[in-house]
């Protein structure tokens, strides 16, 4: 997820009841913790393009997730000398942080949380990237506080706001359930028998999703309505990954490295003479805009 929602849904953690009783320090502390498996960016710098496959893997796994939030918790105790005693920084730090590869495994992009062991990208697929309905829930309790703590204790309507968060989120997941049964029937509809089937998130969510189709070099992708219970087709490619030149490309470690992070990959031939490879999942059947994940390869002469 973006930061605006880590950062607030650490606050609204801490709000519910632990600031309370641990304490000055505690929110802070748990929004740095929401934010800190981010440090990978620093990759965008010193990885280049490589840096798309490297997110979300080393700070976000089983083994590098806890060592940060046993670091920060460490160095929180030291830089407020003992404010918050050591077991109960690092307890809260490791919340933070758990809390921050929770939400990241809500959309599409995956955390690679088994990282050394395991290269897989695990993902929920039930939110965009930048959801604005968690974010109206979450800022809610921050922005409201003043008016209902007349009447209702502050931990009190942070825990509405994150019980209302946990009923979106479910909602989230019935609707990509109902998206795929549409896929599915539409597909059963037409007799296509499809060698792989996935149902993205939208933009402006939960009531539309984007789902993908493969048959044979094929690609279809359609918005579902699943409210409506309709798909609209709105594109289709053919993938020209057979073609005897990308297939030299796909045989490079690049190539290999970047179709294993892909999760439906389309490959062309440009008109200047090179291969490109780009991955649907970046797609949006709501904006047209351009997919930032499109690579570019030189063909063999």
């Amino acid at each position: 997820m973006d930061n605006l929602t880590h950062s607030l849904f650490g606050a609204v953690i801490a709000r519910s009841g632990l600031a309370q009783r641990h304490g000055r320090g505690t929110t802070a502390l748990l929004v740095v913790a929401s934010n800190l498996p981010d440090l990978d960016a620093i990759l965008l710098l010193t990885h280049g393009e490589s840096a798309a496959w490297l997110r979300r893997t080393h700070s976000h796994s089983v083994l590098g997730a806890p060592l940060l939030a046993l670091a920060l918790g460490l160095c929180w105790w030291a830089a407020t000398r003992g404010r918050i005693r050591l077991p109960i920084a690092c307890g809260l730090a490791l919340l933070g942080v758990a809390g921050h590869v929770g939400l990241d495994l809500l959309n599409s992009y995956g955390v690679v949380a088994l990282w050394p062991f395991s290269l897989r990208r695990y993902e929920l697929a039930w939110a965009y990237i930048i959801d604005l309905a968690m974010l109206a829930l979450l800022a809610a309790p921050l922005i409201l506080r003043g008016v209902l703590k007349r009447r209702v204790t502050e931990p009190r309507i942070h825990r509405m706001a994150l019980a209302m968060f946990a009923l979106y989120l479910a909602t989230c997941a019935a609707a990509r359930a109902r998206a795929d049964v549409l896929l599915q029937r539409e597909l059963a509809s037409q007799g296509t028998v499809a060698s792989f089937t996935y149902v993205f998130p939208e933009a402006l969510g939960p009531h539309r999703w984007r789902a993908v189709a493969r048959d044979g070099d094929r690609w279809r992708m359609w918005l579902v309505h699943v409210v409506g219970g309709r798909l609209e087709l709105v594109r289709e490619e053919v993938t020209e990954e057979n073609d005897p030149a990308i297939e030299a490309v796909r045989a490079t470690p690049r190539a290999r490295a970047i179709e294993h992070f892909f999760k439906a990959p389309v490959w062309h031939v440009d008109p200047q003479g090179h291969a490109t490879c780009a991955d649907l999942r970046f797609f949006s059947a709501v904006f047209p805009r351009g997919n930032p994940f499109t690579y570019e390869f030189e063909l063999p002469q």
